[in-house]
């Protein structure tokens, strides 16, 4: 993966803040680690999601949608960056 990456919203659980078919900027995590609050772009499956961190645990990470109560573990390998921008 490049340092930069584009990608594509799908759906409403990031609204208000990012909408469907927005587009955002990813930085790669090669130089840092996660936050929470931080947007991220991972992989899920076989899907690409954009959630927001909410808690840090040992190698996962708990996040949700900003406007969802759904909450999904991702191992922290299976993160592509974190959203820096919209576009």
């Amino acid at each position: 993966m490049f340092p930069f990456s584009r990608y594509r919203v799908n759906g409403s659980s990031m609204e208000p803040n990012f909408k469907d078919g927005d587009y955002v900027i990813a930085f790669s995590y090669i130089f840092n680690k996660p936050n929470v609050g931080d947007v991220i772009v991972f992989k899920k499956e076989k899907l690409l999601l954009i959630k927001r961190i909410q808690k840090l645990e040992n190698s996962n990470t708990i996040a949700t949608g900003d406007n969802s109560k759904a909450r999904f573990t991702v191992n922290k390998k299976d993160i592509l960056g974190k959203v820096i921008f919209k576009i």
